[in-house]
C-alpha cells in the first residue's frame, strides 16, 4: 500500500526506496533517531525543539513561528504548551 502511494509522489525515487527497504540500509539510523527521541521525551508528533524547549502539538506554522520569534527575541513563551527538554540521557 505505501509503495503505491509513494509511486505517485513527484520526484520520489522508487527504485532507491525499494533497495533501501530490501537491504535494510536505514535500520540503524531509524533506531538511533528513535532512541534520541525517547531520551528527549518525544512522545507525540509533531514535536519541535526551539532553544532547548520542547513544543508538543504545535498544529500550525504560525504557532511554530511564534515559538521561534519568542526564543530569538528573548520574550515570554508563546501560548503553545511547552516543557523544557531534558539534556541528560
Amino acid at each position: 500500500m505505501i509503495r503505491s502511494v509513494l509511486s505517485r509522489v513527484p520526484g520520489f525515487n522508487l527504485p532507491r526506496y525499494d533497495r533501501c527497504i530490501r537491504l535494510g540500509e536505514s535500520v540503524g539510523i531509524v533506531q538511533r533517531d528513535r532512541r534520541l527521541g525517547q531520551r528527549l521525551g518525544v512522545s507525540a508528533t509533531p514535536t519541535f525543539f526551539v532553544n532547548g524547549r520542547r513544543y508538543v502539538g504545535i498544529a500550525s506554522q504560525a504557532a511554530l513561528e511564534s515559538a521561534v520569534s519568542a526564543a530569538t527575541a528573548g520574550t515570554r513563551r508563546p501560548r503553545a504548551r511547552a516543557v523544557t527538554a531534558s539534556r541528560n540521557p
